[in-house]
């Protein structure tokens, strides 16, 4: 199932657990671990909140698009937490289905909810879609990614799951060694 791919790519909404189980997976597989967002702030300068607030989404998701399509070729056994939306922008999508093995993390909105309650402020203020509270939105925008997610090559439900038991399944379905 893995064969001939050199990046694991994690897709989910927000807190669904991409950055905490690409980690884990990295540090059990011995596997580099790269997370879009970081390397954006990295090399913008910027934080992604004031990204989004200055530049719009269009403009962080081409930052995005940039980003993955410089990084994603040269690197070999490597692991990638992507945004949440990395996906809904159909060029990058197509990239990554190609570039990489697309694994999405499923959470149910209302286990989002949960996530986003028990969170430290300052991890929903890092977030721009989180920050604003407005679930009723935030509803909108999950419906309208979960066909870009289901598109992955692997679906894992993570409801009942921590991200190292998630990465245990991942790594299980393909077949990585620890």
């Amino acid at each position: 199932m893995f064969t001939g791919k050199k990046v694991i790519a994690l897709c989910g909404f927000m807190f669904s657990g991409k950055t905490k189980t690409a980690g884990i997976i990295a540090e059990k597989s011995g596997m580099a671990f790269y997370d879009t967002d970081e390397l954006i702030q990295k090399e913008t300068g910027l934080k992604i909140f004031d990204i989004f607030n200055e530049s719009g989404e269009e403009k962080f998701r081409e930052l995005e698009h940039k980003t993955l399509t410089e990084l994603l070729p040269a690197l070999k056994h490597a692991v990638v937490a992507l945004g949440g939306g990395a996906v809904t922008r159909k060029e990058t999508l197509e990239f990554l289905k190609t570039s990489a093995f697309l694994v999405y993390l499923k959470v149910s909105f209302n286990e989002i909810i949960s996530r986003i309650a028990a969170a430290p402020e300052t991890e929903i203020k890092s977030r721009p879609l989180a920050a604003e509270r407005n679930f009723e939105k935030l509803k909108k925008i999950y419906d309208s990614r979960l066909a870009f997610y289901e598109s992955a090559h692997l679906s894992i439900t993570c409801d009942e799951l921590t991200p190292e038991a998630a990465a245990e399944k991942i790594m299980a379905a393909l077949d990585l060694k620890k």
